[in-house]
């Protein structure tokens, strides 16, 4: 029999040997709140984030410590706030979130700025997610809101489309798609304080 540590050890991180003593407590395993008392061994730490999100989107660098930190947080459940500039990585966190969030769930970004929606997806496609784009140019059909409930992990999403009728009766009303939303981000908050509260985008 080993030793009962003298230190607190972390309960989700015990290996399925671990004597009886060091079983995790079933109580534990649950969300509390609505936040998730312990993730998946390869996302239950920043550190365990940072390895994961490097292999999984096969990056050519080295994520930021903050990045790794802010997508555990998020995966945990908590609301959170980023505030960082221009070219720091934001999009990351997104791309993150979507790809290790779990197989089937999806992530929704409200976008303001067409060309950022769609360069933002065309890196996110570079990274094997599937992404899309839906806005007021975007084609609607079936397939489009079949896609987005069902497959797509990566929506970038337009503030006024979030509103429309279609979008909310095609996406926000359907059981399906909210059984695997992981996330909802608004990008460029800082564009509503820098452009105008009631005159720019009122949807937004």
């Amino acid at each position: 029999m080993l030793p009962r540590p003298s230190t607190p050890h972390n309960p989700c991180l015990q290996s399925p040997g671990t004597p009886r003593w060091c079983k995790v407590p079933s109580t534990l395993t649950k969300s509390v709140n609505g936040i998730k008392m312990c993730l998946p061994a390869r996302v239950a730490t920043p550190g365990d984030v940072h390895t994961t999100l490097k292999l999984d989107l096969d990056l050519n660098f080295e994520p930021d410590t903050w990045q790794a930190h802010l997508i555990h947080r998020i995966l945990q459940g908590y609301n959170s706030v980023c505030v960082a500039a221009t070219g720091l990585g934001k999009s990351l966190i997104f791309e993150g979130t979507a790809k290790l969030a779990g197989p089937n769930q999806a992530v929704i970004v409200i976008c303001p700025l067409k060309a950022l929606e769609r360069d933002q997806v065309r890196h996110a496609s570079a990274k094997g997610l599937d992404a899309i784009v839906v806005n007021e140019d975007t084609p609607k059909s079936p397939k489009l809101w079949e896609s987005i409930c069902r497959t797509k992990k990566l929506i970038y999403v337009s503030p006024e489309m979030a509103l429309l009728d279609g979008f909310r009766n095609q996406v926000w009303k359907n059981p399906r798609f909210w059984s695997r939303l992981a996330a909802i981000f608004v990008d460029e908050a800082h564009v509503i304080n820098e452009w105008g509260e009631e005159e720019f985008r009122p949807e937004y």
